[in-house]
């Protein structure tokens, strides 16, 4: 028991309870209550007697000491459990001789004991409780933030991974699809080169076909690594990715941005850019909407994200519970990296002009 009364009143708790001056004045209450009792055992002062005479509570009961739970009651309102022990404690040592004085058999002792012990005990088994509840939530708090920081780890090197592979797809096989096009357009300028034979038809499809491709490679590099986020500023570049989907798939896009802005992290940019730019493409790939509206919302504490559209719509709890599915992989990815800023990621599908909103 005393280890567990050590574990729990901590050095930090010791001090708070010292600092307190209502420690001291319970303190000084207790010795008062104790000075009264011994005057009365010693020197029988009649003048004490309707003090003491309380059949109820002192000799009907055959109990002695019951005036100290005042000052018990009064420390654990006022102080700490640091307070609480020591002023338990205090007021055991001061009564235990009455106490052993005035009961006439060991049962009665017992009994006393009992029921100066019985408060400490019960306010030990709540504040047990309540410290072991505490430290499971320090470790659920920071196993939370020692994945929330991991994952954070992953994610960076996943984009660091992509900025490698666009970087390669744009400087070494973008370029070698464009000469091989090149090289395909100098051969069928060559004025020894029959032009309208099969094999300037299909030294034509080469060309044609090599510049689509590169295209494609360009544009799935920029997927990978937009260079928007590294020649334009944070919100600027919201807006051009959100203007892309009107650019490229003829979707009505607007993107607005409300309240103080305030700097992020580079590493909160990209992933807010990554969560807008993945929920954009389910929208153009799944939802067939005509409309979609993302919005940024910047307050002290938090930044709230919200993207809609008017699209066809889904079963929520479905798509939910099947994430593992392949197609819901951008969902996965969405929901990792809002959880690596500390955020909630919310989807819902309601039958309104705006559907298919995300948060």
């Amino acid at each position: 028991m005393t280890n567990i009364l050590h574990r729990l009143a901590s050095q930090e708790d010791h001090n708070k309870t010292f600092s307190n001056p209502w420690f001291w004045l319970i303190l000084l209450l207790v010795l008062i209550i104790a000075a009264i009792y011994y005057l009365n055992l010693f020197i029988m002062d009649l003048r004490w007697g309707w003090f003491w005479h309380l059949e109820v509570i002192e000799f009907g009961s055959d109990v002695n000491g019951s005036l100290m739970y005042i000052p018990f009651i009064m420390a654990v309102v006022l102080v700490g459990f640091s307070g609480i022990v020591i002023t338990w404690g205090t007021a055991m040592v001061l009564i235990l001789p009455v106490i052993l004085i005035l009961t006439p058999d060991a049962q009665s002792v017992f009994t006393n004991i009992l029921f100066m012990t019985a408060p400490m005990l019960i306010i030990g088994y709540i504040s047990l409780q309540i410290r072991w509840r505490e430290r499971e939530r320090k470790i659920i708090t920071e196993r939370e933030k020692e994945k929330q920081y991991y994952l954070s780890r992953i994610l960076k090197a996943q984009d660091d991974e992509r900025k490698r592979i666009a970087q390669e797809l744009h400087d070494d096989t973008t370029q070698t699809l464009i000469a091989v096009a090149m090289r395909a357009q100098s051969i069928i300028a060559d004025k020894h080169f029959k032009s309208g034979s099969e094999q300037a038809k299909n030294l034509d499809w080469i060309k044609s076909t090599t510049l689509h491709l590169s295209e494609d490679i360009r544009r799935i590099s920029v997927e990978l690594r937009p260079s928007i986020l590294d020649n334009m500023e944070f919100l600027p570049a919201m807006e051009a990715l959100v203007e892309s989907l009107e650019q490229n798939y003829g979707i009505d896009a607007t993107f607005e941005a409300t309240g103080p802005e305030r700097k992020l992290s580079r590493q909160c940019q990209i992933s807010v850019f990554r969560i807008v730019q993945e929920a954009l493409n389910n929208v153009w790939r799944h939802s067939k909407a005509t409309k979609a509206v993302v919005k940024m919302v910047f307050s002290n504490a938090n930044i709230q994200l919200t993207i809609a559209d008017n699209g066809r719509g889904f079963n929520v709890e479905d798509t939910l519970n099947s994430l593992t599915d392949s197609k819901k992989l951008g969902i996965i990815g969405m929901r990792e990296r809002v959880g690596a800023l500390g955020g909630t990621l919310d989807i819902s599908s309601i039958n309104i002009n705006l559907r298919n909103r995300r948060h």
